[in-house]
Order: C-alpha cells, then structure tokens, then sequence
C-alpha cells in the first residue's frame, strides 16, 4: 500500500501477518501459477475491482445501510467456509 511507512509495523497484529504471508513467497513459482490460470485470475480480478468499487461507492456516499449490508454477507461467506 502506499500507506506504508516504517511505523506501520507498531500497529499490525498477527492476522495482518497472517494476510500478508503472500507477498513472502517464491516469485517464480507463483509467476508459473499466475499465468497457468491467467484467465481464472482475471476473472477473480475483476470480480474483486467491482467489489472494492462498491465498498468506495458506500464510503463515498456515507450509506450506513450499504456497508453494513456488505457486512453481514462477508460474515455469511465467510462461515460458510468453516
């Protein structure tokens, strides 16, 4: 992020390691992955850029309603993984 800077890391906790873990990985294994499934990872890129637009779409518009909505469906996403 360009967000970062040097005191970032007083104010992290070990999920924020634990979401980051792939940016310690071995680029040229990762690169071969990437590309093998180019199509399927564009799809998901794109998917994912329409989601933060809504997220900045809600913020943007102060919509309470909105954000607690998109909430609330992560929530049910998310236990439906476990």
């Amino acid at each position: 992020s360009a967000s970062y800077n040097e005191n970032t890391k007083y104010f992290i906790a070990g999920s924020f390691r634990d979401g980051t873990r792939v940016a310690d990985i071995n680029p040229y294994l990762w690169s071969d992955l990437f590309l093998a499934n180019r199509e399927n990872v564009l799809q998901e890129l794109a998917a994912f850029s329409q989601q933060l637009e809504r997220w900045r779409e809600a913020l943007t518009a102060a919509d309470a309603q909105l954000l607690q909505e998109m909430m609330r469906e992560a929530a049910i996403k998310r236990k439906d993984l476990y």
